[in-house]
């Protein structure tokens, strides 16, 4: 059983360990993002454990076993792009390892990283709209002429208004 994630060899498909699960019984494991990062494939998505490892909705391949990355994510993982020595992931999470980064961050190896404020939703909601309620998300990362494009669901980039698209070039908003 693949669990979530297999290979494909050109005929046949191929189990990655025992793949992914979710240890909670109110969800769905699901894998949305999988990139290679510095020739590993990383996956990721929902769930609670990548093989043998608990792992927090993102964890890298080596070939032969799953890992969890570096703490891992506090929510879903959406995607998922490398650059450079850097891998930058988007998503549903507020946190990363224990980072609060909301819902973009990257990894440079070691350890996560905010970008800048993250992502999110600003403004008036209305009297009787809880702005937590709100599903702030990452769903596409691309790299443009060496600066990182952003899109999701969200109202605002770091101080920035941003209605759902956003540039990060490394250093602002």
């Amino acid at each position: 059983i693949a669990n979530h994630v297999a290979r494909w060899d050109g005929m046949g498909w191929h189990t990655l360990g025992s793949g992914m699960v979710i240890t909670t019984s109110y969800s769905s494991t699901r894998v949305s993002a999988l990139a290679t990062y510095k020739g590993e494939l990383i996956a990721g998505g929902y769930f609670s454990r990548a093989g043998d490892s608990p792992a927090q909705n993102i964890a890298r391949w080596d070939g032969e076993n799953w890992h969890p990355l570096g703490g891992g994510l506090s929510y879903d993982a959406e995607t998922m792009i490398e650059q450079g020595e850097n891998l930058f992931v988007g998503g549903g999470f507020r946190d990363a390892g224990q980072r609060e980064v909301n819902y973009v961050a990257r990894w440079d190896g070691e350890t996560w990283w905010a970008l800048g404020g993250g992502v999110g939703y600003s403004g008036h909601y209305g009297p009787f709209c809880d702005p937590f309620s709100v599903s702030t998300t990452v769903y596409s990362l691309a790299f443009y002429q060496e600066t990182l494009i952003v899109g999701g669901d969200f109202t605002n980039a770091g101080e920035i208004e941003a209605n759902s698209i956003a540039s990060w070039d490394g250093v602002e908003w």
